[in-house]
């Protein structure tokens, strides 16, 4: 979030909009629209948000992050119930 730990030019590239793609439904739902390198994008009044997450069955874990407003998060569960935990998350912390 604060661009450190990579070069100028690879912060950019992870977050610019690498391609359109038909997303899961899920993730159509939330409103991501695209990807970066390796993270969902979404467009939101005050920009964009951006995610990751992964479903290991019993541990799950996801991150959220809005650039502009230098707000996010990350966790990491172990039990099923990431998907619900994520979405009281972002209700908590109004990121869409």
């Amino acid at each position: 979030m604060n661009d450190q730990g990579l070069s100028t030019n690879s912060i950019h590239e992870m977050f610019r909009q690498q391609l359109t793609v038909p997303l899961p439904e899920d993730f159509r739902k939330a409103g991501y629209s695209a990807w970066g390198l390796g993270i969902a994008i979404a467009q939101i009044p005050s920009g964009a948000i951006y995610l990751h997450s992964g479903n290991n069955g019993n541990f799950q874990s996801a991150f959220m992050m809005d650039r502009a407003r230098q707000s996010g998060y990350v966790f990491f569960t172990n039990c099923d119930h990431g998907n619900t935990f994520n979405e009281k998350l972002e209700a908590f912390l109004s990121l869409k």
